[in-house]
């Protein structure tokens, strides 16, 4: 104290000034020692008619500042400004929207000052504390201003934004003068060490009657920590672990009211692990035929299909038990010899066990979801090519198949998305490979189960959505597209079509829009033979483009893909490359045959995916178009009748066959189509063995012909009643082809 006073006595000497309090004298201390590190951060606006933004930041490292995560989130170029007036460019480092908070690299500069946060609590920190704060209030300063603390704790008013500063559960409050421009700004105790990131103002600017609202240091100190480590935050899991509760100390259990082990969560649980032995856990599945020794199964309730009663998870847990399962979850009341934990939804419990189970690998990662009602597989294989080619590693989970770097798998059964346990492995081999990001085909289906709950993908792509699509799945129409909707919600920046119907609902989300109104664009499109030429036009350049895809749709494709790729940091230039060099998609417009006649394989399987199909090869086919094609079973029926339409109205002939008819009657469906071919005056002939299908098309085909395989695709398996049988469309027509004497 004694040499706090001397120094406000020389200071008041030298400058000429009446003698200052220790206070005054140390808040101009904490000013003069953050002012260097202090920058003013701003940008333009990412999507045309958005407003520039203009906050604070401050220098925690030599290149690196903090911000508040909405302050960057919709900018783009975005630049900082030192003290001294100079700037530099500024890109995104790692963001944490969960505490409104964003971590941002400065090119070219070293920070003239670094500040250093409080080793404290915020619950700790008294109330009555003097606090400073430097900022840039309406872009101007920096300025200082300086207050108290004014309390600790919750934020009961509605956040502006929910799904910005939603985990943040204590804030701190002052009534240091603040305003717009001082988002990001450093609260500062009298030691000059940040005691909180200055956030809101509730109620008019602060010290004017509103109040400054910082998210504490502590909180924001440990985020930095673990973005610099991880690339995302690890605050902590919601979820649920399984213990055996004759561990815990019988002062606790009758703490929580309970006397003995026996039924001991409300009741609902009997033996929660009692005279179970101890076993690590090995895996997790709901598929009781997969359970293996070790394994904990989840019981789930199935889902309603078309022509099916759905299957519980809860009538197979004698066998998972018989199989070697150490313990149950499940949302049934159950007396088990195991440990069982009942919940209220075993979907979501079984994806967040299956994330901790496996390391919470997505956090490794650079996560990239593609959802639609049509092109998913060819957007996601789009974009994992050019990140592949741009950035190193890269995985992809979709329909046709997986990939992990440069080895190439089959798909997970019939799923585009499988479930989480699948998911969650997959992710976890790809981070343990050291790849950089993963793609993953995201369908409603899937998201509706909540198979990748838990994911936050740093891009969500939402391309076609056609609003009479997935009827089977989700019942009434409207509910497959708030099923998709939830990728956008949950995912960073949302790269969106501009011709999605509920384009303005999902653009409340910081985003990217391609397609025609959008900003990623094409002009000038050219069908060849050998694929689209077009030019692409982004916010970040111009230049010629060529993909060797047939169809026009796929223009689209490629615009989703190339959206997200520039969003996450690939240049202009890559992407053309990387679209030019783009090896297509088995089973999607597959070429296996291009003279005498040509041989395509596609996987439409709908009425509207046939039609574009027939539609793009139609142009380019001299002769005839000869049709393969079925239609699965257990799902609505309404797909046989549309496919049997546009067969008869765009097909000279088509040959009706078997697709996954699994436990309908085959026939059936075969004349389900047919009487709609025949209400459109159609050609066709009925083979319900698809193989012999394919032989007869092909045997037929005349020079100048195009033969049309659809359905399959990339499939590798047909079912048929209750078997799954080995299948290979590829296989199937080259032997076909080899028949009528063609190599």
């Amino acid at each position: 104290m004694r040499a706090l006073l001397l120094l406000a006595l020389l200071l008041a000497l030298v400058l000429g000034q009446r003698l200052v309090a220790p206070e005054e004298v140390a808040r101009a201390q904490v000013i003069q020692k953050a002012l260097p590190a202090v920058v003013r951060v701003q940008g333009s606006a990412l999507s045309p008619g958005g407003e520039d933004v203009v906050g604070t930041g401050f220098f925690v490292g030599p290149s690196q500042v903090v911000t508040n995560y909405h302050v960057i989130r919709d900018l783009k170029d975005l630049t900082v400004r030192l003290a001294d007036g100079r700037t530099f460019l500024a890109e995104r480092y790692a963001v944490d929207p969960g505490i409104d908070l964003a971590l941002l690299t400065v090119r070219g500069a070293r920070a003239p000052g670094v500040l250093t946060f409080a080793q404290v609590e915020a619950r700790r920190l008294p109330l009555g504390m003097g606090v400073v704060l430097v900022g840039f209030p309406y872009g101007q300063g920096p300025l200082a201003s300086f207050g108290i603390l004014s309390g600790v704790g919750p934020l009961e008013v509605p956040l502006p934004d929910p799904s910005v500063g939603a985990e943040v559960g204590t804030y701190l409050f002052t009534d240091a003068p603040l305003t717009v421009g001082n988002s990001g700004s450093p609260l500062l105790n009298l030691q000059g060490e940040v005691v909180g990131l200055v956030a809101d103002v509730i109620g008019g600017p602060a010290g004017i009657g509103g109040i400054g609202v910082a998210v504490p240091g502590d909180l924001v100190a440990q985020s930095i920590a673990d973005l610099e480590r991880f690339g995302v935050p690890q605050r902590g899991w919601l979820g649920a672990s399984l213990i055996s509760l004759d561990e815990l100390p019988p002062v606790l259990l009758r703490a929580v009211g309970l006397t003995s082990t026996v039924r001991a969560v409300g009741g609902r649980v009997a033996l929660f692990g009692k005279d179970a032995p101890e076993a690590p856990v090995r895996g997790l599945t709901l598929d009781s035929r997969r359970v293996e020794p070790g394994f904990v199964f989840v019981a789930v309730p199935g889902v309603p299909l078309p022509h099916r009663k759905p299957l519980d998870g809860h009538d197979f847990v004698p066998e998972a038990l018989a199989r070697g399962a150490v313990a149950v979850v499940g949302e049934k009341p159950l007396a088990l010899p195991v440990p069982y934990l009942q919940v209220a939804d075993g979907r979501q419990a079984l994806a967040l066990l299956a994330r901790r189970f496996h390391g919470e690998p997505d956090r490794k990662l650079l996560l990239v979801g593609v959802t639609g009602s049509k092109g998913k597989s060819t957007t996601a294989s789009l974009l994992h090519h050019l990140l592949k080619r741009a950035q190193g590693g890269s995985a992809l989970l979709s329909t046709v198949g997986l990939r992990l770097g440069e080895e190439a798998r089959p798909p997970v059964g019939h799923f585009t998305t499988p479930e989480a346990p699948e998911v969650y492995a997959f992710l976890r081999e790809a981070a343990d490979r050291g790849l950089k990001s993963a793609v993953l085909e995201v369908s409603s289906h899937a998201l509706a189960l909540k198979r990748p709950k838990g994911l936050t993908p740093r891009v969500g792509g939402f391309a076609h959505d056609y609003p009479d699509d997935d009827l089977d799945s989700h019942g009434p129409a409207g509910a497959h597209f708030r099923a998709k909707a939830l990728l956008v919600e949950r995912s960073d920046l949302a790269v969106l079509a501009r011709s999605l119907p509920h384009f303005p609902r999902l653009a409340q989300k910081p985003h990217l829009s391609f397609g025609e109104g959008g900003e990623v664009y094409a002009e000038g499109l050219r069908e060849t033979p050998e694929g689209l030429a077009f030019r692409l036009h982004t916010p970040w350049g111009s230049g010629e483009a060529f993909l060797p895809l047939l169809g026009a749709y796929n223009l689209e494709n490629a615009l989703a893909a190339s959206a997200a790729a520039l969003a996450l940091g690939v240049g202009l230039e890559a992407v053309l490359e990387g679209l030019a060099t783009f090896p297509g998609v088995p089973g999607r417009m597959e070429v296996v045959l291009k003279a005498p006649f040509r041989v395509v394989i596609d996987f439409a399987h709908t009425g509207k995916s046939l039609e574009a199909a027939l539609k793009t090869l139609r142009p380019t086919t001299p002769g005839r178009l000869l049709l393969v094609v079925g239609a699965a079973g257990e799902r609505d029926p309404q797909r046989r009748v549309d496919i049997g339409r546009v067969a008869a109205r765009l097909a000279d002939k088509t040959f009706f066959t078997e697709e996954d008819h699994r436990g309908e009657d085959l026939f059936a469906i075969l004349e389900a189509m047919a009487q709609a071919a025949r209400a459109e005056g159609g050609v066709y002939e009925l083979v319900p063995d698809r193989e012999e299908a394919i032989l007869k098309a092909i045997l037929e085909a005349r020079p100048g012909d195009t033969v049309l395989l659809a359905g399959k695709g990339h499939e590798a398996t047909l079912e048929r009643g209750q078997v799954a049988l080995p299948w290979n469309e590829r296989e199937a027509a080259l032997k076909a082809l080899r028949a009528r004497g063609l190599p």
